[in-house]
């Protein structure tokens, strides 16, 4: 999840690129001019960029699973490991990221059809990442801040505060509870960002 998060100025130079380099290069005339409909052309463009970033982020869980096999590593002290170890964070944590993230960055890409917004939703939410947890250590605000995280990651935190070493060493964390809520959360105000996207779109 932390090392997911860090990735959101790729995620954002990926995602804004795959729209707005048509512009930039005067493509985009080729494109709109072409037999293909408007809904080709964006959600292909998404979408592809999306399978990208799925095949760019694997190799967080590759890695994950490639260092416990390093000289000096003791697997006593790794633990139990299985295939659903790491794709249960790749698929409850990364990719929902990567689709929340990329389509905020998309559709700013596409209706400005400029880069520098894109890169500054991006600083926009690392302060947001980094704000989120300093809300977290106030017991009052502990569900608000992992709600309004698009990360996720406080929501975890949140989760997991209370579990003992052994336990999270052992244990995979649950898609339940407020880190569920968090997730449908901000994977629907995504879809809704990329319909409105879609719809605001001027395919001339």
């Amino acid at each position: 999840a932390f090392v997911g998060c860090l990735g959101v100025i790729f995620t954002a130079a990926m995602m804004g690129r795959s729209v707005q380099q048509d512009f930039e290069h005067d493509m985009h005339h080729f494109f709109f001019s072409s037999p293909i409909k408007k809904h080709d052309y964006v959600f292909g463009r998404f979408l592809g960029a999306a399978a990208t970033l799925a095949l760019v982020f694997s190799s967080i869980v590759l890695g994950s699973w490639l260092g416990t096999f390093l000289p000096g590593v003791d697997p006593a002290r790794v633990g139990p490991q299985g295939p659903a170890m790491y794709l249960r964070p790749y698929l409850f944590v990364i990719l929902p990221n990567v689709f929340i993230f990329g389509a905020l960055f998309f559709v700013l890409a596409a209706l400005t059809r400029r880069m520098l917004p894109v890169y500054v939703s991006s600083v926009v939410m690392m302060i947001g990442y980094i704000v989120a947890p300093s809300l977290a250590r106030d017991l009052d605000y502990k569900t608000l801040a992992a709600l309004i995280d698009p990360f996720g990651t406080t929501a975890l935190i949140r989760m997991t505060e209370y579990w003992t070493i052994a336990q999270k060493n052992t244990q995979a964390i649950p898609f339940a509870d407020v880190y569920l809520v968090n997730r449908a959360l901000w994977c629907g105000f995504a879809l809704v960002v990329l319909l409105l996207g879609y719809w605001r779109f001027h395919f001339a």
